[in-house]
């Protein structure tokens, strides 16, 4: 008889299987250009941070790569976003074949969806609202680059590879000033779209569908109601913090950051001559992250609303309550390991960080640790400068933060018999 891995271990197997063939592609010398030469762990970690929609680089994407090897990012960027198993089932089902419970199990386990009703309806929906949108987007910027002065190609390529990571909110970008967004720092028609299609992205193709085909807010699902509360409270929060922190910031500098640092990781402002409040704030906010089933990282806006929610109500001594509903008391625990799991393994990160790299400063160190595990890809320009072994270490975070630190886990756990049901005799210690 067959033995079926777990949903966890098939997750982390397929990025992981897909990082490695990214790796092997963007090594080859048709990748990159003609008088550049990559090592295979400068392309372990453009593919990594690729598929894992990060940003972080440690070489310049437009100096280093060719066209082809530009288009196998673009193509990591798309199947990490969507994932190769959404994707696969996707195609499955519009050709008709017969989708095994495994897989259903992993695609929903992969889109991190509870409810095993509807998956493929489901899968079937986000990946149609993903092309419409990054159609629409790679339209609109295709416009906006030939305004510019660019070609017809140059500015069909940009606006591709732009719009797929603007809304996979991947953060990677191939143009020539190596400074991220820098050149378009004060445009509004770029800046606000990018901001758009980042905000997409993070809020999830579930809570688009949502609003679109209920288009009431009475009748939006808890999880929409949630997600759209916390997104609009951290914007505010984001842009606010930013334009009265930093006298050099535009109002479009604070509207651009607000949206970037969770999880987009495009740039229009140097970081390293930000505040130290300013780049707290920022990490603080790039390890919350985005919603659930979005392509956004961190631990999750619904996350930290939980645990809130839990906190508050416990000194209240009252029963955790969202939108007269009572949150149930696997979401509490659910959510207080995901913080503790995420937080221990970034602490065991930054802690062999500093040890391959004792001379480097440790808030940059956490900064770029944090933009990791969190699939930001804010960077202090620390990254390329690090030591082979660092690297290494943020590759691992960059994973764990795409598949989740409960999933990282789990995978390695063996799975248990269920046995019969034993009722304990409660302890009793001081907490």
């Amino acid at each position: 008889m067959k033995k079926r891995l777990k949903p966890q271990v098939n997750i982390l197997l397929t990025f992981s299987t897909l990082i490695i063939g990214g790796a092997l592609f963007l090594f080859l010398p048709i990748a990159q250009r003609s008088n550049v030469k990559v090592t295979f762990l400068d392309a372990l970690f453009t593919a990594t941070s690729a598929v894992t929609i990060t940003g972080l680089t440690t070489v310049d994407l437009f100096a280093t790569y060719s066209t082809f090897g530009k288009i196998i990012i673009g193509l990591l960027m798309q199947l990490g976003g969507l994932s190769i198993t959404t994707i696969s089932v996707f195609i499955l089902t519009i050709i008709g074949s017969k989708i095994s419970y495994s897989r259903r199990d992993l695609a929903r386990e992969t889109v991190s969806i509870d409810k095993k009703e509807g998956i493929l309806k489901t899968i079937a929906m986000i990946v149609k609202i993903t092309f419409i949108i990054e159609f629409l987007g790679i339209g609109y910027f295709t416009v906006f680059f030939l305004i510019k002065g660019f070609n017809f190609f140059s500015s069909l390529g940009y606006a591709t590879f732009h719009t797929i990571s603007a809304f996979n909110n991947a953060g990677l970008t191939i143009f020539s000033d190596n400074n991220s967004l820098f050149l378009y720092r004060s445009d509004y028609a770029f800046n606000l779209a990018t901001i758009l299609l980042i905000i997409l992205g993070g809020i999830g193709t579930l809570v688009i569908y949502d609003i679109f085909s209920k288009k009431n807010y009475k009748k939006f699902s808890f999880h929409t109601k949630i997600v759209l509360k916390m997104t609009a409270i951290l914007y505010l929060f984001g842009a606010l913090s930013f334009y009265f922190g930093e006298k050099e910031a535009t109002i479009l500098n604070a509207l651009f950051h607000s949206a970037t640092t969770r999880t987009a990781g495009f740039y229009t402002y140097n970081y390293l001559n930000a505040k130290n409040a300013t780049l707290l704030l920022t990490m603080l906010l790039m390890f919350i992250g985005g919603a659930p089933a979005s392509t956004a990282g961190g631990i999750k806006i619904t996350t930290l609303y939980t645990v809130f929610k839990s906190t508050t109500s416990k000194i209240k001594r009252k029963t955790p309550v969202s939108y007269k509903r009572e949150i149930p008391l696997e979401y509490e625990q659910k959510a207080a390991t995901t913080i503790f799991l995420t937080t221990a393994i970034l602490l065991i990160g930054i802690t062999i960080i500093a040890l391959f790299d004792q001379q480097k400063d440790l808030s940059y160190i956490t900064f770029e640790s944090i933009s990791a595990i969190s699939n930001t890809g804010l960077s202090l320009n620390l990254t390329s400068s690090l030591k082979i072994g660092s690297k290494i270490t943020l590759i691992f975070l960059m994973l764990i933060g795409r598949v989740g630190a409960i999933t990282f886990i789990s995978a390695f756990l063996y799975k248990q018999q269920q046995l019969a049901k034993i009722e304990y005799i409660e302890i009793d210690y001081l907490v």
